[in-house]
């Protein structure tokens, strides 16, 4: 994709940090975007802040469901998806010798089932499309 404007950016983890980065950086070359993250009051400060072209979606990317719905809601909105950057993910902040099995359940189901799912749920539509971008 060269030219962004009026594409359709997804971005994942939305509401604050890298990927608040991220979203903005997209809407600045022209993109629509929807702000997805497990904190939808994020999620709305950061779209609310973007403007018009921006939408906020509350998303659980632990969960297949959660991120297929994300899709659908991009879709209603703005008819396409050009961009999904699957960027939530989440860290502990402790000793992985000190971990609980609780914890690595949380980090895999985020960190990587996260990814899996955007792929599973956007993949087939981007393909459908004939264009389209996972990062």
């Amino acid at each position: 994709m060269q030219d962004l404007a009026g594409k359709v950016a997804v971005i994942t983890g939305a509401g604050s940090g890298i990927g608040e980065g991220i979203a903005r950086a997209a809407a600045s070359a022209g993109m629509h975007v929807v702000v997805a993250d497990i904190d939808m009051q994020k999620a709305e400060a950061v779209a609310a802040d973007i403007g018009e072209h921006a939408m906020a979606c509350k998303v659980d990317v632990s969960s297949l469901a959660s991120v297929e719905s994300l899709r659908e809601a991009a879709l209603q909105r703005f008819g396409a998806v050009h961009l999904l950057c699957n960027n939530a993910g989440v860290w502990i902040g402790a000793l992985m010798h000190d971990a609980d099995i609780k914890d690595w359940q949380y980090l895999i189901n985020v960190n990587l089932y996260g990814v899996i799912h955007g792929v599973k749920a956007f993949l087939p539509l981007l393909v459908k499309q004939g264009e389209g971008d996972i990062s």
